[in-house]
């Protein structure tokens, strides 16, 4: 079963839906039955042909005077109509509001917070005409538009030199930004004249081709306060400017032509000094990072100028003649060392060539031959010393060429080796000693021929073998049916054993 709800808890449930469903609402009527007690609110009822609807209006919630504007608290130039001490039966007005209920007598009712009359509804068809004329004309893509300069030093302002509006910009501004000059040009924001006035001030701004930035500013007000903003001229000014133009008419709710024209729109005259200008501890930050940027490029670049500086600091030293002096000294020295290394391998070369023919040599000479070969090799030996140590003092005193010791201690081993081996010294000695080898090798030659067992196979003998390969020396090792192999002379013939005789013959 559903809850009973008592009648002030349905009352009440009433009343919060209705208010959160119409929490704002543009009502459209004829007023009737008005009546104005002491309390100051002013209660009527609008109807129009088929239904009618309660309304009242607060006391709080109405114009106390024709100076300013309670929902936006803008202070107007000129006082204006109040609408609340002067409305009559009859008049047909426009309301905004929320729709609630009554509780102690449990009707509907509206709660006016603004009421304006009903020519205002001309106004907004004249608005959305000419919204959507410019929409066609591409006055409002986003393609057209133009970023905002980043913190500008030079921003024009165009609004009333009076009022709240321009006080609070300024003082926002003042909390905002690196430092700039703001020039405030004034121009009727209200009224015939206002579009006249808007229009002329943003012309001399661009004749004097001096701002970065123009911003246009009002309070907020009704439809109708704010209609010069709604001008075809206005909108074309902010077109033709030659700098971005950001507006901020009004409140967040209030949208105007030259909102939808310009480059950026704000929700409010204090929201568009926050678009333009950066907070400053946002901008020091910006600073403390470009500063951090900085010192590591120019650490970077340090580093590879440093790294640069080394490089030539280094060829410079590896081109100076103290430097090339140096590095000769080091390869002389080096050439030095790996001649004496060579010369040493030389002549250790010769010199164990020079044994081996000296051992070669005592076989085939006499003592006294050897002794005078002895001789002349060190005679040899000490003057081939001799003359590579002088090409070694001369080529470290750069005065012989390497290339030129090299070829001359070649040429001096190479006649050395030639008496060496000169016919005259070594023809006689070699040939008695081939002799001698030559006696030795027929002598040899005679003593293999009598120990060869082949030779005898020539005369008619015959070598008998078994079929392992084993030479047969007596009959007792064959049996009759073995398959042998006689070697002849010349050739040979396979056999089988058909009789053994056991005698000698």
């Amino acid at each position: 079963m559903s809850r009973i709800y008592t009648v002030q808890e349905a009352a009440k449930l009433l009343k919060e839906n209705l208010e959160t469903r119409f929490p704002f609402i543009w009502v459209r009527g004829q007023v009737s039955n008005l009546s104005r007690p002491g309390s100051g609110h002013v209660y009527f009822t609008l109807k129009d042909e088929t239904a009618c609807l309660d309304a009242v209006w607060f006391r709080q919630q109405q114009r106390q005077s024709g100076e300013f504007n309670p929902l936006t608290g803008e202070v107007y130039e000129q006082a204006r109509h109040d609408l609340a001490q002067n409305l009559q039966n009859g008049e047909d007005i426009l309301c905004a509001g929320k729709i609630t209920l009554y509780p102690p007598q449990g009707r509907l009712q509206m709660q006016v917070e603004l009421a304006q009359p009903i020519g205002v509804g001309l106004l907004q068809q004249e608005f959305e005409r000419l919204k959507q004329e410019l929409l066609a004309r591409g006055w409002f893509d986003l393609a057209r538009k133009r970023p905002l300069p980043p913190n500008p030093t030079r921003v024009a302002v165009v609004t009333a030199p009076s009022g709240a509006v321009i006080h609070d910009f300024l003082r926002i501004a003042r909390t905002r930004g690196h430092g700039g000059e703001i020039r405030i040009y004034p121009s009727l924001v209200q009224g015939d004249g206002a579009p006249e006035s808007i229009v002329s001030a943003m012309q001399e701004i661009a004749s004097q081709a001096w701002a970065e930035l123009i911003v246009l500013i009002r309070g907020g007000g009704s439809l109708e306060d704010l209609w010069a903003f709604n001008s075809e001229k206005v909108a074309q000014a902010i077109v033709d400017s030659p700098v971005p133009v950001i507006t901020g008419i009004g409140h967040e709710p209030d949208n105007s032509i030259a909102d939808w024209v310009a480059d950026m729109s704000a929700a409010t005259p204090s929201h568009a000094a926050q678009l333009i200008w950066s907070e400053k501890n946002i901008l020091a930050q910006d600073i403390d990072m470009q500063e951090v940027q900085l010192r590591r490029q120019i650490f970077r670049q340090l580093s590879g100028l440093k790294a640069k500086l080394t490089c030539v600091f280094n060829n410079m030293q590896h081109l100076a003649p103290r430097s090339r002096l140096e590095r000769s000294e080091e390869r002389l020295a080096s050439l030095s060392a790996r001649l004496k290394e060579k010369f040493s391998f030389l002549l250790q070369n010769r010199e164990q060539r020079l044994a081996l023919l000296s051992g070669e040599l005592a076989h085939a000479l006499s003592e006294a031959d050897l002794r005078a070969i002895e001789f002349e090799i060190s005679n040899l030996i000490s003057g081939m010393k001799t003359q590579v140590l002088t090409r070694i003092a001369n080529l470290e005193l750069g005065l012989v060429p390497e290339s030129h010791i090299f070829s001359l201690l070649n040429q001096r081993l190479m006649r050395y080796e030639e008496k060496l081996t000169a016919p005259d010294l070594l023809s006689r000695l070699v040939s008695r000693r081939l002799e001698q080898m030559e006696n030795a090798l027929a002598l040899e030659t005679t003593r293999l021929n009598g120990l060869n067992p082949l030779l005898p196979l020539a005369r008619g003998y015959a070598v008998v073998r078994d079929a392992c390969g084993q030479v047969v020396l007596n009959s007792a090792q064959t049996r009759i049916g073995q398959n042998i192999k006689i070697i002849l002379g010349r050739g040979g013939l396979d056999a089988e054993i058909t009789n053994i005789h056991s005698e000698e013959r």
